[in-house]
């Protein structure tokens, strides 16, 4: 069963969507995202990016594109990509801690520590308790020289979170 299901993705390409059919009604590209999310999550990034052009030519106003566009551009190492598309996710979702944080990261990539640190500002006042953020700061305060204000928000996320070895 599994050898006739067996898809190759070298070869395999996704049935094309029909706009002309569908018009102007609204509807999501929630087919082609699912698509998208178990392509990246396969490495498949090339294939989901295709995926995820084809859903925003049909829902151009789906947050999800611009977050796993971000992720793909993020494991390809495409910094500035990743910084468009989590900046158009974040502005669609501005109270969102997540997509801030990921905002704040990919800041941090492109060398902007500023706008990073600014970004986990406001993911830190939208989800206090989350420790990530607070390291977040610290590690920009001090990639942008601020060493006396990168040691106080060490500090605090170790306070928070001694055992963040990943963040540490």
């Amino acid at each position: 069963i599994i050898d006739r299901f067996r898809i190759d993705f070298k070869t395999w390409k996704p049935q094309e969507f029909d706009l002309h059919r569908v018009g102007s009604k609204p509807i999501t590209a929630l087919l082609q995202l699912n698509r998208a999310y178990t392509l990246t999550s396969l490495e498949e990034y090339q294939l989901a990016l295709n995926e995820l052009d084809m859903a925003a030519d049909i829902a151009p106003q789906s947050v999800e594109i611009y977050k796993i566009r971000g992720r793909i551009y993020d494991a390809l190492k495409n910094y500035p990509e990743a910084f468009i598309n989590y900046r158009v996710a974040s502005s669609m979702y501005p109270a969102d801690p997540d997509l801030r944080g990921k905002l704040a990261l990919a800041y941090e990539k492109v060398g902007d520590y500023k706008g990073a640190i600014e970004q986990f500002e406001k993911a830190a006042r939208a989800a206090p308790a989350n420790e990530k953020y607070i390291y977040g700061l610290a590690r920009c305060h001090a990639l942008n020289g601020e060493i006396e204000k990168a040691r106080e928000f060490l500090h605090k996320a170790i306070m928070m979170e001694p055992n963040s070895s990943e963040e540490l």
